[in-house]
């Protein structure tokens, strides 16, 4: 039987239910060799799921549905091309194989058990806050290698950056002018139109978002947006919390991250942690750094924000950050990044 690796990529439509009492909506899934990916048919990203958390609710059956382990009643998705549901089922049995665990002992006596059990489970309660807490330990060098070690997996899950001279200087004048030099943008290339915030305050945008709009206040919107969900919470805290307390020790004693705790991580930040941010904050950014806020609101249908901006008098003269030749090179960054490389 072929792996999956001999596989390119396996593509099919699909019908994709938040719970199982949603009617669901169309989409297209992504089979690739550790994930299965959920896009809506306009290509917006909605769900990235392991294939390690993956199994089938009816098998034998079709249309087949499919659900993550950890979700029962949750996310559902229906495949109705029977190829397709066959080679994702091979994949997760073939995955069972390899991973399947040999059986426990169960010599200890039962109260033992038990307690072992009870002191297992208050472990695992309190790891994750503790974890967390170990972030505000971490020392700005050792974030940067954080930030640099999460943003290469980016090139696997989204897509190459884009990078050429002048193409990074824009980017910096836009980090000093809009960002008060708070974070570094990064331009990735991918179909998906998405930003997202690493440690390190790097913050990734994709070229097919910057291509969407014409105008730049609808992109330094999304920057300013994702600059606020960056400070609801430190990214630090967050994967160590998702690692748990062990990983992060081991990240304190030896300086070393799993490479599949980074992937969970860095999947959530790009698909899954779109936590909306307080409009009365993203307002005041807008005006913080000299961005009109009617074409972003505009664009994302924000009514009370493009209300609000219709009625206040005496707004401040929109003033672009970059001039049209460089807002035209930006847009243009992966080509140029491209053509130069």
């Amino acid at each position: 039987m072929k792996k999956l690796d001999d596989y390119l990529r396996l593509e099919s439509s699909a019908r994709w239910h938040l719970s199982r009492d949603d009617a669901g909506r169309p989409v297209v899934v992504t089979l690739s060799k550790s994930h299965l990916t959920i896009v809506s048919r306009s290509d917006q990203p909605l769900a990235h799921w392991s294939l390690q958390a993956l199994r089938q609710i009816n098998p034998g059956q079709m249309p087949a549905i499919f659900t993550p382990d950890s979700q029962n009643g949750g996310e559902t998705i229906e495949l109705f091309d029977q190829q397709f549901a066959e080679m994702l089922q091979r994949t997760l049995a073939n995955g069972q194989k390899q991973e399947s665990p040999q059986k426990a002992s169960w010599s200890l006596p039962i109260y033992g058990f038990l307690l072992v059990m009870s002191l297992l489970a208050g472990i695992y309660y309190f790891s994750a806050p503790i974890a967390a807490g170990l972030a505000g330990f971490v020392s700005a060098s050792e974030r940067d290698f954080i930030g640099e070690r999460t943003f290469a997996l980016v090139d696997e899950l989204l897509g190459e950056r884009c990078r050429t001279i002048n193409g990074d200087r824009i980017l910096v004048k836009l980090a000093g002018t809009i960002l008060n030099g708070e974070a570094e943008i990064r331009v990735v290339r991918s179909h998906h139109q998405v930003t997202a915030h690493l440690p390190s305050s790097i913050l990734v945008i994709t070229d097919s978002l910057l291509r969407e709009h014409d105008q730049f206040a609808i992109i330094g919107g999304f920057l300013l947006e994702e600059k606020l969900r960056s400070q609801q919470t430190d990214s630090v805290a967050s994967l160590f919390r998702q690692m748990g307390l062990l990983a992060a020790v081991r990240f304190f004693l030896h300086r070393k991250l799993d490479e599949s705790d980074l992937e969970i991580f860095v999947t959530s930040q790009i698909f899954n942690n779109k936590r909306p941010v307080d409009r009365d904050e993203l307002i005041v950014s807008f005006k913080n750094a000299g961005l009109s806020i009617l074409p972003f609101a505009q664009a994302n249908n924000l009514t009370e924000v493009i209300a609000a901006s219709r009625v206040r008098r005496g707004s401040p003269q929109f003033t672009p950050p970059v001039s049209d030749q460089e807002w035209l090179d930006l847009q243009n960054l992966c080509f140029k990044s491209h053509e130069e490389g």
